[in-house]
């Protein structure tokens, strides 16, 4: 009975925040802009909305993609507001219910979500800020940097660690160079697990654990840093643990888990 009453409540106050945090939830048409494969088995799509519904979100958010009577989630990559459209990046997974339905689309094609949502969001710039992603991971992560990109009066550096299994597997590489070269104060590192050939900056041999003291330098110390990881369940729990080992303090990591 006492662990029955835990689960309810457990679940109770995981409706409570939902609740609480997507109140702006609203309903969108929108079509099919183009779609892209920009490394094996993993695609870009831009989607135009309607107009019907404004669309503001905070960077970190996903959308729900509606097919048929089912949802699927997927973080914004990005949002256009000159042209009214937004990107998103998936992996496709052979007889996924998502993965075939976005792969059978054609441009022009009605689309339909519901969102924003979520509570993985860019903070405030208080101190140095440390990403930490693992495959497609990195879409709401670029989010966030476009946003911290942005912002006149910042004097925090920011970095982004991009875990990915080779060179073939990276992609936005030339996104994330305009980035840095638009601010300064923003380093990006691709770290390639299982790399065999030489390569060069921005490319790392190793796993994000491998690379990222030498590239923070000695100066930085993770545990001054807020620090937000995002990726699939078993990469987020080891970027975790790694991070709490290192000192950062529980409120400053944040952090989302794709299934």
């Amino acid at each position: 009975m006492v662990v029955l009453v835990k689960r309810l409540r457990q679940k109770l106050r995981k409706e409570l925040v939902f609740e609480t945090n997507n109140s702006m939830v609203n309903d969108y048409i929108t079509q099919l802009v183009f779609r892209s494969e920009v490394a094996p088995l993993t695609y870009h799509f831009r989607f135009k909305l309607d107009g019907s519904s404004p669309f503001v979100f905070i960077p970190g958010q996903y959308l729900l993609l509606k097919i048929g009577e089912f949802f699927r989630q997927f973080s914004i990559c990005s949002y256009q507001m000159e042209d009214n459209t937004f990107d998103l990046v998936a992996d496709y997974f052979k007889g996924g219910l998502a993965s075939e339905y976005l792969l059978s689309l054609k441009e022009g094609d009605k689309v339909f979500f519901k969102g924003p949502a979520g509570v993985f969001i860019q903070q405030p710039v208080v101190r140095p800020v440390v990403y930490l992603a693992t495959g497609t991971g990195v879409a709401p992560i670029l989010a966030m940097i476009d946003s911290v990109v942005k912002k006149e009066d910042l004097t925090h550096p920011f970095y982004l660690f991009w875990g990915v299994e080779t060179e073939n597997d990276a992609y936005f590489i030339p996104q994330l160079t305009l980035l840095k070269q638009k601010q300064s104060l923003f380093t990006f590192a691709l770290c390639l697990s299982q790399q065999e050939e030489l390569i060069a900056p921005p490319f790392y041999k190793g796993h994000i654990q491998d690379n990222i003291f030498a590239l923070l330098g000695e100066s930085l110390l993770l545990s001054n840093c807020d620090v937000y990881v995002c990726g699939g369940k078993e990469a987020v729990e080891s970027l975790k643990e790694f991070s709490l080992t290192n000192g950062v303090p529980k409120e400053h990591l944040y952090f989302e888990r794709f299934n």
